[in-house]
């Protein structure tokens, strides 16, 4: 092998993986089991559609209930496809999806809830007339809390009477 000085090969070295061949491990405490992969993968066609990914993280911030579910698709987004593009397919499809989850509260069941709940001079009413009245403000509010969750206030403020533009526009 040539090299340039004493102990410097010019020619990379192969990781273990490229050979065709097997090769014993370098070192021989280490058992052949174990590894420096990741104990996951991710999905080929999330790496290579924006467009699944979007609409994977749609689904998710509609009906995700599970805690901390939109943090790991944004926090994936943005490792996956870098800083801008990770941060343009998360705030738009979080939007979205917040927007499914509103409409489908607030036509599946703001009846019932108009029914059961709103009552002349009940605290439901008064929140429900507080909310019709600064809806922006109290939507911005609900997002910018760590401890409120996205897709539960996303159903919560569906069956509240704020409307769908006002909501929209301070979730997004």
């Amino acid at each position: 092998m040539r090299s340039l000085s004493p102990g410097v090969p010019l020619e990379p070295k192969l990781p273990r993986s490229a050979l065709p061949f097997p090769t014993p491990h370098p070192n021989p405490s280490i058992p052949p089991h174990a590894t420096h992969e990741p104990p996951f993968s991710i999905p080929p066609f999330f790496t290579t559609d924006p467009l699944m990914f979007w609409l994977f993280n749609v689904v998710v911030a509609s009906f995700a209930v599970i805690p901390g579910a939109a943090s790991a698709t944004s926090i994936a987004a943005g490792v996956i496809y870098g800083t801008p593009v990770g941060v343009a397919l998360v705030s738009t499809s979080c939007a979205v999806g917040a927007g499914v989850s509103f409409l489908i509260a607030r036509y599946a069941a703001r009846p019932l809830v108009e029914r059961v709940f709103i009552k002349e001079g009940s605290r439901f009413a008064v929140l429900d007339q507080a909310v019709m009245r600064d809806g922006a403000q109290i939507v911005l509010l609900a997002r910018l809390s760590p401890v409120s969750p996205y897709v539960a206030m996303s159903f919560m403020f569906g069956l509240t009477a704020v409307d769908f533009l006002p909501y929209i526009g301070a979730s997004a």
